[in-house]
Order: C-alpha cells, then structure tokens, then sequence
C-alpha cells in the first residue's frame, strides 16, 4: 500500500496539533491547583474513549478488541499513560511555554537516542547512515521550531 503525501494536509495537521496541545496545556495548568493530575488524566481518557471506539469500529469492524500481541500493547499502554502522565505533570510545575519548548524537542532526543540503540543492535553502517540522515532532516525543521520558541519566550 503506497502513501500519498500531501504537504498541505501536513502542515495543517501539524499545526493542529500543536493548537490543541497548548489548549490541552492551558487547561491542565488551570485545573492542577484543584484537581490531581491522576483525576485529570483519567477524564481525558474517558473523554476520548468514545473517539477511539468509533475509530476503532470504522477501521476494524467488529474485530476492534482482538489483540495479536498482548506484551506489546500492555508496553503501549503503559509507555502512553507514563509520558501524558509526565507531560501533564510537566505543564503543571513549570512554564507553560517551557513545558512546550521541552515538548516540541523531544523528536530530536528520540532521534539521537535511536542513533545509540541502532549502534548497539547491530553493527551494520547502513542502518547508522539512515538514522543520521533523520537526525538532520529532524533537526533542520525542529531547530526552526526551537529558535521561535526561544524568540517567544523572549518576548514574554
């Protein structure tokens, strides 16, 4: 199966998401002084349950709950829940705006970790090459990303 790319799908996606992330943000900053980030995390699963069995149902029909391999999915689940539970945690005791900045980086520390992890999986050069070579198309869109986030914070 070939995937179509589609730059300005892309961009609006992406800038869609980084919207809803700091409106998410902002309303969990607001809400940490009365309510546990615990409370907050599991209101914002239970909202989106109902958008992911309807997903689901559309996708998979009536298979949406067979599950092929039970240690992977419990890893996502657990990975999922500790990094929105770190996330949301984040928002709360520090700026926002820092809080953001640390987020929208996080593809670069992924990419340079996979470097170290594809060193030691295996020593072939070609799988290093690959991943350098994301490591610069990340950083040359992520960096942009960081000098306005920096030019934000800043101004404030």
């Amino acid at each position: 199966m070939e995937i179509k790319q589609s730059l300005p799908v892309g961009v609006f996606y992406l800038i869609s998401e980084l919207i809803l992330s700091f409106f998410i943000a902002s309303i969990v900053k607001l809400l940490d002084s009365n309510i546990p980030i615990i409370q907050i995390l599991f209101y914002r699963y239970l909202l989106c349950l109902p958008l992911l069995i309807i997903y689901g149902l559309s996708k998979h029909g009536i298979r949406v709950l067979l599950v092929n391999n039970i240690k992977l999915l419990l890893l996502r689940i657990i990975c999922g829940f500790l990094g929105l539970a770190m996330w949301f945690l984040a928002v709360a005791k520090i700026d926002m705006s820092l809080a953001t900045v640390l987020f929208n980086t996080m593809p670069l520390f992924i990419t340079i970790l996979s470097v170290i992890n594809a060193c030691f999986a295996n020593g072939q050069g070609g799988r290093l090459l690959r991943v350098l070579e994301g490591v610069f198309k990340n950083f040359s869109i992520h960096s942009l990303m960081l000098c306005s986030s920096i030019l934000n914070l800043s101004l404030v």
